[in-house]
């Protein structure tokens, strides 16, 4: 959200790099650091303790050394971060999910670093990981996958939305029903939401069914308090800008299921699901439909 200084980057993403990464931010590149850029910012701060999340990709063709992806981070954090109660750091690799599990972590605090780490799991469903396969074990796991997908429709009458799923995940799961409006802040380019629905609905017969009203209210309450909260910081400093658009989400996680006997069918990590919409997060699979729709801002 607060602007690290410009950088200016001696190496260039191919095409398919920017495909892939469509918000990448052009952060510096010294001959002491590998070449990498800034993907995402993000306030994340909660109970009165600013927090920042940064999520940086370093454009390497070989999984570089711990402490190279430190400096990266170190850097980060001297260059205007030092000021926030907690920030976090997260790196990635080439063709990475920024929005899953980070390779390196960096967490800081305003006396300097806490903790960095790198972990192998995330490489896991990358081309950076190498498995070791049992062929026998390997076969009889493979039978047991299956495509599964997430049908979302919706319909506006008034402020009343309704929201319908059709999926052939197993009756009882348990799928997460989102509505959020995207905004941007004064001064800054970053997508922001505000959540105006989110609950755990259970599939019945196949289907789930939602009927709620869209109310920007709360959001625009709840942004209005943190103003207050850390006026001092000016970590919030206005709405500049709000998208005349929301944003429908139906989503499936294993760790939102936890205990429920569908993973027996799905796998506990979600092992057992494929298909064009299955995504790798923190080393489980999540599937996930969107859409978004007009409706005037309250």
């Amino acid at each position: 959200m607060k602007k690290i200084l410009t950088m200016v980057i001696l190496f260039s993403f191919s095409c398919a790099e920017d495909k892939i990464e469509p918000q990448v931010n052009t952060t510096r590149v010294t001959k002491s650091l590998l070449p990498f850029r800034i993907v995402e910012k993000k306030d994340v701060s909660y109970a009165g303790t600013p927090r920042m999340v940064v999520r940086v990709l370093v454009n390497v063709e070989k999984i570089p050394i711990e402490d190279e992806l430190k400096r990266i981070s170190d850097a980060l954090w001297t260059d205007g971060n030092t000021r926030w109660a907690e920030f976090t750091v997260f790196l990635y690799l080439p063709e990475m999910n920024i929005h899953s599990i980070a390779y390196g972590i960096g967490e800081y605090r305003p006396s300097g670093l806490k903790e960095f780490k790198t972990q192998e799991i995330a490489l896991f469903g990358t081309k950076w990981y190498k498995p070791i396969i049992d062929i026998d074990d390997n076969i009889v796991e493979i039978s047991r996958v299956k495509d599964y997908t997430i049908a979302l429709e919706t319909s506006i009458r008034g402020r009343t939305l309704t929201i319908s799923v059709n999926t052939n995940l197993p009756d009882g799961t348990k799928l997460l029903i989102g509505v959020k409006r995207i905004y941007w802040e004064k001064g800054d380019d970053e997508r922001y939401a505000g959540e105006i629905f989110s609950e755990d609905i259970v599939v019945e017969n196949g289907k789930i069914k939602v009927i709620t009203k869209v109310d920007d209210r709360k959001w625009k309450d709840e942004y209005r308090t943190k103003q207050i909260q850390f006026a001092k910081l000016n970590l919030f400093p206005g709405i500049n800008r709000i998208s005349p658009k929301i944003k429908v989400s139906a989503m499936f996680s294993p760790y939102r299921n936890k205990g429920n006997k569908v993973l027996d069918i799905l796998g506990k990590e979600g092992e057992f699901m494929s298909g064009k919409n299955i995504r790798n997060n923190l080393g489980f699979n999540i599937l996930e439909a969107t859409k978004e729709i007009k409706i005037s801002i309250e």
